[in-house]
């Protein structure tokens, strides 16, 4: 017989799986000495690790090169070290890119560039860490801060286009940082109605605040 009216709305009503139970693990084949994690950053399919001692670490897909492993792997299962980009003090991810701030206030970038994320100008996928040049602000002067490395040594140390970069952010498409003026750069392709900022460009934050804006952080969303 055909079930009842009551028993087919209990059916409709019984919980589903929503997903798959999550698998963790710890993770173990961080080859750094010192390799005490201060910060992870995951991106679409894909992770980095920035270390105590400075060290960057990623795994998870490299088919844009997101990884900073060059041609050597399209993946990698395991922790592989990020070369070439010197000490780092943070990381970021975003969906296919990955980003790196130095201890000299340097920003790197690489990875996927289909929307200028990268803020090289193009749209040219990178598959190792390039260095990304912010423009100077017309109001400012080329910027001289002391640095405290990982080792506790402090530094006094000079960008030579002038803009100390403090922080990253990345969204799916685009990035931001902050320089240690509190200046805000932003760059890339925030939404798909939107054009593509090629080159990274500093936010005059005079035409939407009357009081002067002091940015201590920032932070990127989907669309």
């Amino acid at each position: 017989p055909p079930p009842s009216p009551a028993a087919a709305v209990a059916k409709e009503r019984k919980p589903r799986a929503l997903c798959a139970p999550l698998m963790c693990r710890l993770v173990t084949e961080l080859p750094d000495p010192c390799c005490r994690v201060v910060q992870l950053a995951l991106g679409d399919h894909h992770a980095l690790a920035l270390t105590e001692s400075g060290h960057v670490f990623g795994w998870g897909s490299s088919q844009h090169g997101q990884l900073g492993l060059g041609n050597k792997l399209l993946r990698a299962t395991t922790p592989q070290l990020v070369s070439g980009v010197g000490a780092v003090c943070a990381v970021a991810c975003g969906a296919e890119y990955s980003a790196a701030v130095t201890e000299l206030g340097e920003l790197y970038m690489w990875g996927d560039n289909s929307a200028c994320q990268l803020g090289l100008g193009d749209t040219i996928e990178r598959r190792t860490p390039v260095r990304v040049v912010l423009p100077l602000p017309r109001t400012n002067t080329a910027t001289s801060v002391t640095v405290t490395s990982s080792n506790g040594t402090n530094t006094s140390s000079s960008i030579s286009s002038g803009v100390f970069v403090r922080s990253v952010a990345c969204g799916p498409c685009h990035a931001a940082c902050l320089s240690a003026a509190h200046e805000l750069f932003v760059w890339g392709q925030p939404g798909s109605s939107t054009a593509p900022r090629a080159t990274p460009m500093c936010v005059d934050t005079s035409s939407v605040a009357q009081a002067p804006v002091h940015i201590s952080k920032v932070a990127c969303g989907r669309g």
